[in-house]
């Protein structure tokens, strides 16, 4: 069984018509990537996902693959330090009054 011809792509190193999945001319892949990060499809000869901005063909770090925190303690950290502090000024203006 013969596989499809592929349509012509122009290579993005060298400007190259060409079929396959290789450049004849300087080797270059005419076909897209996938992201290690995000598993977006790269387009071919992207330095950089167009989603994630991780490097093309780089391995993502520990904290990318770790899945994002929804607000939490972080999130909330302001809040909960602007609590202490008018608990602290309500308790400080009620011990002057008596």
């Amino acid at each position: 069984m013969t596989s499809p011809i592929s349509p012509e792509a122009v290579c993005p190193t060298c400007s190259t018509v060409g079929t396959g999945r290789f450049c004849a001319n300087c080797g270059s892949s005419l076909e897209g990537a996938i992201c290690t990060g995000c598993q977006a499809p790269l387009t071919p000869g992207a330095k950089f996902c167009h989603r994630c901005g991780i490097t093309a063909g780089a391995q993502p770090s520990v904290a990318g693959r770790l899945p994002t925190p929804s607000g939490g303690v972080a999130g909330s950290l302001p809040w909960i330090v602007a609590a202490i502090a008018l608990v602290v000024l309500l308790a400080f203006l009620g011990g002057n009054r008596f």
